[in-house]
């Protein structure tokens, strides 16, 4: 069983539990998972016991044993700071409010880390992975024979899915919102050929800004260069499994039950705003994030946050008896702590933010999956005030994570206070 060597670099904080083991396989191969199915599931569209034989044939199951071993090596050090530097000398805080809660608590104004990470700064480890001999399979084959061997398959998309997470995901807590970010950096294949498209190891390199340019330019999450040519795999798997005939792509008029790679329910776009760190990425999207969502004046709070805002929700909603609660859409639950008040159960949000990295700096990569988000029956309730229900649309969702992305990609700080708005609106004689 050959071995191949991956050099992964951190890229932004990763929270991966509370003890002091920095990464673990089953957290890696959990988001490995998760992009698997949304590419194979824009070739199985709606069917998900084929969906999930797929998976299974790739990653094992408990019956059978993933087909590739993976193990890590030089993992770096864990820290336990609550003020670390890249926390320093924000007069909002940005950063903070995109970690949240469950990260870390806000005191005085600032914010405090409770949870161990792994910082940026020089945290590379190894991932080795043993992967099913196909040289043989490879040589044995016929010159007009076109499809791949299953385990050709097998290996090319599970290096695909790890390719994914490094492209466009992240390992541990906040993933959405911009943590957790690896990179693949080097790759020894030490003398073995990879199956296609890896052919070339260097392509396994995480992708510069020039593939999020590419992506912009769709303003789509769909599968291209490497993942394109990954289709065919999934095709060879589905005539492998004998489920060739109950797989289909999901029509233009169907809206996916699970994240999904789409042309058609999927937003993207790379940000007008650049920066020379990721820290300084994370604390402007941060601001422009809780702008996004709150956009009323709250000046007359005697609380010490900054800046002053709150969410049109909260008098609609909880004061005002509207049914209508489209914050909803970028994730449930809604934590009013003041009111006491909480929104809905857990529900993850559809809207990622990546940051990414290329010579002129770090750009922000926006996308969302416009997946069904809610199942069906599925009810929101305010926990607090009576158990009344309140409405949350995928139409919502689209409106919601559309907004955010159009108006990233083309103005490097859209989203102002509700007073700097106003005034604006005031100039243009609005």
């Amino acid at each position: 069983m050959p071995w191949i060597t991956l050099r992964l670099r951190v890229t932004t904080p990763l929270f991966n539990g509370d003890d002091d083991v920095p990464l673990r396989v089953s957290s890696l191969r959990g988001a490995m998972r998760y992009w698997f199915r949304a590419l194979a599931g824009s070739r199985v569209g709606p069917d998900i016991r084929v969906l999930r034989r797929l998976e299974n044939t790739v990653f094992g199951s408990t019956e059978d044993p993933a087909p590739v071993r993976m193990r890590l090596t030089g993992l770096p050090t864990v820290r336990r700071n609550p003020h670390p530097s890249f926390l320093d000398k924000q007069e909002e805080p940005g950063i903070g409010y995109l970690m949240g809660q469950g990260l870390g608590s806000f005191t005085g104004g600032g914010y405090r880390i409770l949870r161990p990470y792994v910082p940026p700064e020089n945290s590379q480890f190894a991932l080795e992975l043993a992967l099913p001999n196909t040289d043989g399979d490879r040589s044995e084959r016929s010159g007009d024979e076109q499809s791949p061997h299953p385990d050709e398959s097998v290996v090319a998309l599970t290096l695909a899915s790890l390719w994914m997470v490094c492209a466009y995901g992240g390992v541990g807590a906040r993933v959405r919102r911009g943590f957790g970010g690896l990179s693949i950096i080097k790759v020894e294949p030490h003398g073995h050929v990879l199956p296609a498209p890896w052919t070339d190891p260097e392509l396994l390199r995480s992708p510069g800004l020039d593939h999020y340019r590419a992506l912009d330019s769709l303003q789509r999450l769909q599968p291209i260069g490497p993942l394109e040519a990954c289709l065919p795999h999934v095709d060879t798997l589905l005539t492998h499994l004998g489920v060739a005939d109950a797989a289909r792509p999901w029509r233009e008029d169907e809206t996916p039950t699970y994240p999904v790679f789409s042309s058609t329910r999927t937003c993207a776009g790379l940000s007008a705003y650049s920066a020379d760190h990721w820290n300084e990425l994370l604390a402007h999207v941060g601001r422009q994030y809780r702008l996004s969502r709150a956009t009323s004046d709250n000046s007359a709070s005697r609380t010490n946050y900054r800046p002053k805002v709150k969410t049109p929700e909260r008098d609609a909603v909880l004061r005002g008896g509207s049914d209508r609660f489209p914050l909803g859409a970028l994730g449930l639950p809604v934590v009013y702590s003041k009111d006491r008040v909480t929104v809905g159960e857990r529900r993850a949000s559809p809207l990622w933010l990546r940051p990414v990295r290329g010579d002129e700096g770090w750009r922000l990569f926006s996308f969302a999956f416009h997946n069904t988000f809610l199942p069906e029956g599925t009810e929101v309730k305010l926990n607090g005030l009576g158990g009344r229900s309140v409405a949350v649309t995928d139409d919502d969702v689209v409106q919601r994570t559309g907004d955010w992305v159009r108006r990233m990609r083309t103005d490097p700080a859209p989203y102002r206070l509700p007073w700097e708005e106003a005034r604006t609106g005031a100039w243009s004689g609005t």
